[in-house]
C-alpha cells in the first residue's frame, strides 16, 4: 500500500500487500489466526475504534466480511462499506493491523510501510 484517496461514505476495499507472511516471523501461520482487527488512525496513541474499525469475525466467531484475507497474496484487505464515514482529512490515515493468534493473549501488530496514507477528499458528487 501506498497513498490511497477515498471519499467519506464511498464503499471501497483497502487492501495491505506483504512481501511474504507476514505472522512467520511469531512463528505463527495463517491457520493460527483467531481474530484481526483493521483500523485507521492518524497517530498511534489514537484508539482503534476513533475512525473506523472492522474486524475478522463478529462476537460469536463468524466471518464477518469486514476484512478479507487472501493467503496466497499475503494481503489483508479492510472492506468500507457505504454507511462506515470516515472524516476529511489531507494529511491521511495510516492503516493499523492486529492480529490474535493461537498461544498468545495480546494481539501481534503486523506493520504497515510508515509512508502508506489513506487519504479521505470531500466527494464531488452529492447526490
Amino acid at each position: 500500500m501506498s497513498k490511497i484517496t477515498i471519499y467519506p461514505e464511498e464503499p471501497c476495499l483497502i487492501p495491505v500487500k506483504y512481501s511474504s507472511n507476514p505472522l512467520t516471523v511469531y512463528n505463527k501461520n495463517y491457520s493460527d489466526i483467531e481474530q484481526v482487527l483493521m483500523c485507521l488512525k492518524t497517530n498511534v496513541n489514537d484508539d482503534e475504534d476513533k475512525y473506523l474499525v472492522k474486524y475478522l469475525k463478529d462476537e460469536f466467531g463468524s466471518d464477518t466480511g469486514e476484512v478479507l484475507i487472501d493467503e496466497q497474496n499475503n494481503t489483508f484487505t479492510m472492506n468500507k462499506l457505504e454507511t462506515d464515514t470516515v472524516p476529511v482529512s489531507k494529511s491521511g490515515y495510516s492503516m493499523y493491523i492486529g492480529v490474535k493468534v493461537s498461544n498468545l493473549t495480546k494481539y501481534l501488530w503486523l506493520r504497515v510501510d510508515k509512508d502508506s496514507r489513506i487519504i479521505v477528499e470531500p466527494d464531488g458528487i452529492k447526490i
